[in-house]
C-alpha cells in the first residue's frame, strides 16, 4: 500500500468517527485486535465499540480532525 493510500485510509476512518458510524468503524476489526494506550486497553471490536460509546457519552460534540 502506498503512502497516499495509507493517508486516505486515515481520513476515511476519521470520517466514520465523525459521522458516528461506529458499526462501519469497527467492521474491519476481528477478535484478535488489541489496542493499547496509557489510559486504556481494548480487545476486539465489541470493546472498541464500548470505548467509543463511552467517549461520545462524555464528549457528545467530539469532532476529530487530521492535521
Amino acid at each position: 500500500m502506498s503512502e497516499q493510500e495509507n493517508i486516505q485510509k486515515v481520513y476515511d476512518r476519521v470520517a466514520l468517527l465523525n459521522a458516528r458510524d461506529f458499526a462501519s468503524y469497527v467492521a474491519p476489526l476481528n477478535e484478535s485486535f488489541v489496542g493499547e494506550s496509557a489510559a486504556i486497553g481494548v480487545r476486539g471490536p465489541d470493546s472498541v465499540l464500548q470505548q467509543l460509546m463511552m467517549m461520545i457519552g462524555a464528549f457528545p460534540d467530539l469532532h476529530v480532525e487530521v492535521e
